[in-house]
């Protein structure tokens, strides 16, 4: 994936080409991509975004759905420039991939 935008930098810059893992587990302090389902991206907006975990998905958990028609378990994601963290419902998401670094 390549970056659009400066919101982790200085950690990750506009255009930066990403590799990401579907298949490792992600833990707080990693760069995700947050895969929104699309009825949660607003005209003009990526589906995919990446972010800095803060607190992941309780193994609970899944992506896609509530929890008990309602429930909803959450992670806890920042940017960089500027400062900022917020919730996200898991939800909302497809998926979460962790990000391996940038394409040599």
């Amino acid at each position: 994936m390549i970056c659009d935008g400066d919101c982790l930098s200085p950690e990750i810059t506009h255009g930066t080409t990403l590799v990401f893992d579907r298949d490792e587990p992600v833990q707080a302090g990693d760069f995700v991509a947050l895969f929104w389902k699309p009825e949660h991206v607003r005209d003009g907006e990526h589906q995919v975004a990446v972010k800095r975990l803060v607190i992941g998905p309780p193994p609970w958990g899944r992506f896609g759905e509530a929890v008990g028609g309602e429930l909803a378990p959450m992670i806890v994601v920042e940017m960089l420039n500027p400062p900022r963290q917020f919730a996200v419902r898991c939800d909302m998401l497809l998926g979460l991939h962790k990000c391996k670094g940038p394409m040599r």
